[in-house]
């Protein structure tokens, strides 16, 4: 299954880049913007691991990791970060909903190794975008 990773491949290359997961966790985009230009959760994904965030994912195909094992770990990350609230509920439910959309998404819609990096809801591959081309994903 092709599932997004934090990497620190191609970090710097803006000068607002930060990675603070761990390099090669399992990350998502993030369903709440706080839309403070400053705080950098536009840009951000988040590892389900260490909590800790980064400006870069990258695309890989984890043929060990199906579809009831990201949900499993989803629903686990968000539990432990405080997004969900106990017991399952429909508001727990659309949270999970919505960031399993969005990340499922960012992985099927980029190739294997792309580098990308968030702009609020639109995913922008990074390599391309450091040769003048590219192109994005809405997620």
């Amino acid at each position: 299954m092709k599932v997004l990773i934090a990497t620190t491949r191609t970090q710097g290359a803006s000068a607002a880049d930060y990675a603070w997961a761990l390099d090669g966790e399992l990350v998502y985009p993030p369903a709440v913007d706080c839309g403070t230009p400053e705080c950098g959760c536009g840009r951000s994904f988040v590892g389900m691991a260490s909590a800790c965030s980064t400006t870069t994912a990258m695309v890989v195909d984890r043929p060990d990791i199906g579809e009831a094992d990201l949900s499993v770990a989803l629903v686990d990350a968000l539990h432990r970060q405080g997004w969900l609230d106990d017991g399952w509920t429909a508001a727990n439910e659309a949270v999970v909903d919505a960031i399993w959309d969005r990340m499922i998404a960012a992985a099927e819609g980029f190739e294997e190794g792309t580098v990308l990096e968030r702009r609020g809801d639109v995913l922008v591959e990074r390599s391309a975008e450091a040769a003048g081309v590219g192109r994005s994903v809405s997620c």
